[in-house]
């Protein structure tokens, strides 16, 4: 096993697409804190967690896309040039295989989001009060770090599942970006809307949700469950981060495992 990691973690560190999405998260970062930095000078108050939870990977989902498209390729490329076959013919065994290239992956996922916090940490400290408890922040990043890894647990499973680089690329990125997007809709549509009031065109009336209790309910379980959907819920300071944790554990659990399965059926070519 401890060969199998070495070797993955070689190869890992030869990979690309990582560095690449390393740069755009601290781009992002940079980006975030220079737009920040110019609404405080304006006279604008923002605070640390203002720029924390700008990389949460809201909106179009930048995290779980990355994610898809950094495991995807490492896999890719590991079923490409022949590596998993020749560990299989030298006796690496499957469940060991399968363990090394979700450790691998994780850890690239990991480095690619903590990128941005780290940046928070050391720039953004120095510019921006903090504007809450530290260990409030704190929560927020591990939040952030176990729905990234239930990413990495998803997306490993699916490539090595399937041998098909393009298609779970495509199939990943068009997941992430759908999901992300049903999950902001349901989300302001659960918050309400402001309406002008019938008799008078300058007043403005909230209009709260008005589905049934238990279709708002599901939607709200909907969107913890899902990793796309915390990531819209992340920014958010009544989020419960105890109650993502556990259902991002509940994904690594279940996609490792059923990962692993269904790797062992999977003809190696």
């Amino acid at each position: 096993m401890i060969q199998l990691l070495r070797a993955d973690l070689y190869r890992g560190s030869r990979c690309l697409v990582f560095y690449v999405f390393l740069i755009l998260n601290a781009l992002l970062f940079l980006s975030q804190f220079y737009n920040l930095y110019s609404f405080q000078a304006s006279g604008i108050s923002v605070s640390m967690r203002d720029l924390f939870v700008g990389g949460m990977g809201g909106g179009i989902g930048f995290l779980g896309i990355g994610s898809a498209v950094i495991s995807g390729v490492f896999v890719g490329r590991e079923y490409a040039s022949g590596a998993i076959r020749n560990k299989m013919i030298v006796g690496g065994g499957r469940s060991r295989i399968y363990l090394s290239k979700l450790i691998v992956c994780s850890l690239m996922n990991s480095a690619f989001y903590l990128v941005y916090p780290i940046g928070c940490l050391f720039i953004g400290g120095f510019a921006f009060a903090w504007g809450s408890n530290p260990l409030e922040l704190l929560f927020l990043v591990l939040a952030g770090l176990f729905m990234v890894l239930a990413y990495s647990a998803i997306f490993t499973g699916i490539s090595m599942f399937s041998q098909n680089t393009v298609l779970n690329l495509v199939g990943g990125i068009l997941g992430v970006i759908i999901v992300s997007a049903v999950a902001n809709i349901l989300q302001i549509e659960l918050q309400g809307a402001y309406v002008t009031a019938p008799s008078d065109p300058e007043t403005w009336l909230f209009v709260p949700c008005q589905w049934p209790h238990w279709v708002q309910n599901l939607v709200n379980g909907f969107i913890r469950l899902m990793p796309s959907g915390q990531s819209t819920l992340l920014v958010d300071k009544s989020a419960n981060y105890g109650v993502l944790v556990a259902l991002s554990c509940g994904w690594i659990v279940l996609s490792g495992a059923g990962g692993a399965i269904l790797f062992r059926r999977v003809d190696i070519k």
